[in-house]
């Protein structure tokens, strides 16, 4: 009786296979017609769902990573540290300026010992002036008097224009030297600064109020400079970023509406519109990206989510159309009588509006 019952399982499943190569026929043989319905003519394209304003965080310095202040999903403000990196070398930096300063700070300072030095021999050279003008006086008025000569009189002139001149050079070496101490401060005080800013950039800021997406470092790993931390973006709001065909690109228009369907809601379309048409293209995929938002948000959403999109460029709710695989080419259907020019107007992925060449009683054979 098994062998039996196998044979009629078989002969079931052929019979089966049969009626549908029949019935598919059938269906050909019969052709359809064109009918009254609406067309939507749109671009596709593929979308992923990413957080308004995202930026990815770059580390502006190489090292270790000492720590990480953040985990993925944390809310952080602006200017919020995310990370340190170690920085033992840059630490050291900033204490041997700051010595630097300390000691130019001291040489600066009015009572600093190379200053009272030279103002010392300011005042000794003041005295020797009193001295030798005295001298000189006293030397003129013998002269006056016809006492020693002339010679001895010109010695004590010499000797005080000589003390002045000595003065001058003591008093511009003061000023040069307090000069010379002030810049040696200034710039010693800058290089502090500048140490200090430099040890700042081993620790990693926020530029943002967001939501940490994505950590691509973790404690004890090396980091080089410019390579990326972190991601970061706005925590509740939600672009759509969408991959347009070089050949697509000049039909998008901002403003125009969307029909986004996402993998993670099957069965559903939610209406967006465009919003920026980035005007470079990505010579790696031969696309343009553009960006939409949701009109129609979804009630939860990830950054990543994928799915496709369509963008609206035109639609008549009732006009004459026709199946997409009925159109041979771009203007031809085959019919009873053989193959028939047709005038077109929007297209779609399933159909093509007949403006003209055929109508609603004329039987279409599928090529």
């Amino acid at each position: 009786m098994r062998p039996l019952y196998t044979r009629a399982i078989r002969y079931v499943i052929l019979l089966l296979g049969i009626g549908g190569i029949l019935l598919a026929c059938e269906e050909e043989t019969a052709g359809i017609r064109p009918a009254l319905g609406g067309v939507t003519e749109s671009v596709y394209a593929s979308v992923t769902v990413v957080p308004q304003g995202v930026y990815s965080v770059f580390a502006p310095r190489g090292g270790i990573v000492e720590q990480l202040y953040v985990e993925v999903g944390d809310t952080v403000t602006r200017g919020q540290p995310l990370a340190r990196i170690e920085a033992t070398g840059q630490a050291l930096a900033v204490d041997n300026a700051r010595l630097s300063l300390e000691k130019a700070e001291r040489y600066a300072r009015w009572d600093a010992a190379s200053l009272a030095n030279l103002r010392a021999e300011i005042s000794q050279q003041r005295r020797q002036i009193t001295q030798d003008s005295t001298d000189y006086a006293r030397q003129q008025r013998l002269w006056d008097q016809q006492i020693g000569s002339k010679q001895q009189v010109e010695q004590r002139a010499l000797r005080l224009e000589s003390s002045r001149k000595q003065l001058i050079v003591l008093r511009q070496q003061y000023a040069q030297l307090q000069e010379d101490n002030q810049v040696a401060y200034e710039q010693a005080r800058n290089q502090l600064q500048q140490a200090r800013e430099n040890l700042d950039d081993f620790v990693i800021d926020s530029r943002m109020n967001g939501k940490v997406y994505s950590l691509q470092k973790e404690v004890g790993e090396l980091i080089g400079g410019q390579e990326v931390l972190a991601t970061i973006g706005k925590p509740d709001q939600f672009v759509l970023e969408m991959q347009i065909d070089e050949m697509d690109i000049t039909q998008v228009r901002i403003g125009q509406a969307i029909l986004v369907s996402l993998e993670a809601y099957r069965g559903r379309a939610f209406r967006a519109e465009v919003t920026k048409i980035y005007p470079t293209k990505d010579s790696r995929t031969q696309t343009y990206l553009v960006e939409g938002k949701f009109l129609e948000v979804p009630d939860r959403l990830y950054s990543g989510l994928s799915g496709e999109a369509n963008i609206v460029l035109r639609e008549k709710a009732k006009t004459l159309v026709i199946p997409a695989e009925y159109l041979i080419g771009e203007n031809r259907v085959l019919t009873d009588t053989g193959e028939v020019v047709v005038q077109t107007g929007l297209r779609s992925l399933t159909q093509v509006e007949i403006l003209g060449g055929i109508d609603t009683s004329t039987v279409l054979r599928k090529p």
